[in-house]
């Protein structure tokens, strides 16, 4: 099975045999986005963007998976992107230095600066900027070492938030895009598991045994993202309807624009 090598919480047969169900569901999910958008072909180097939280862990078991299993020959390879000066870098950089070579794959590290805001601006813009920073450091490492794809882990509840933020908040119908192009097609970027929901993710990351990360900013505080997830999770059962049709609505909207972020 192709568990055998891969860091789980329970290696007994069961255990093996539950990640083998999960991760299998979760690359059927992909296999729909790639049927539709073809986000990745023979001949790719893909870049993945490695938080060291559930969603990018657990696909980062998906695209190994994947690698080893399916048609397409592509290369693979995960990058960390640290904020300098806060605590636990070090832990974590052990944490996914382990991880990565238990999967036989190559990862890399950069450093980001803490975003320098005065006080009245930080609230409402330094996920912002710390994103974007982020961002930029996987596509000057992509460009410069002949990666033509860049994987982020946003997964369909990231998609339903995004798109309610820019309704309520910027007066704009976007969501994210399963693939979209940077630099004149130079670097594209592919959300693999945007048709899965969070808990399906998190389904499968429970089993894998890894020390997720959160954020360790200092100033995390209550953001517009919070809020639009606690709106669609009061829906209650009808939330999985709800984020569904918020897809959709946006796959059906004829002047859409996508966003990136």
């Amino acid at each position: 099975m192709m568990s055998e090598d891969h860091p789980l919480a329970a290696s007994t047969p069961r255990g093996i045999h539950r990640f083998d169900s999960r991760l299998h569901f979760l690359l059927r999910r992909a296999k729909q986005v790639q049927r539709e958008w073809r986000i990745i072909e023979d001949g790719d180097r893909i870049l993945l963007g490695l938080s060291g939280g559930k969603d990018s862990i657990a696909l980062l078991h998906l695209l190994r998976y994947w690698q080893r299993s399916s048609p397409e020959q592509f290369e693979l390879a995960a990058m960390h992107v640290e904020t300098a000066g806060l605590d636990g870098n070090a832990e974590r950089r052990a944490n996914l230095i382990k991880h990565l070579d238990a999967l036989a794959v190559p990862l890399e590290f950069d450093r980001i600066e803490y975003p320098a805001m005065d006080d009245a601006w930080r609230a409402g813009f330094l996920c912002f900027l710390c994103s974007r920073s982020r961002r930029e450091s996987l596509f000057k490492f992509a460009f410069k070492n002949r990666f033509n794809k860049v994987a982020l882990a946003h997964h369909l509840d990231d998609a339903a938030e995004t798109t309610l933020m820019n309704l309520i908040f910027h007066s704009s119908l976007e969501t994210m895009e399963p693939k979209v192009e940077f630099f004149e097609g130079k670097i594209t970027v592919i959300r693999p598991l945007v048709l899965a929901e969070e808990r399906e993710v998190a389904r499968l990351s429970k089993l894998i045994d890894f020390p997720f990360f959160k954020c360790n900013c200092p100033d995390l505080k209550t953001t517009e993202r919070d809020r639009v997830k606690e709106f669609i999770r009061s829906f209650g059962r009808e939330a999985r309807a709800v984020k569904r049709n918020i897809w959709n609505a946006t796959r059906n909207w004829p002047g859409r624009r996508n966003n990136s972020d």
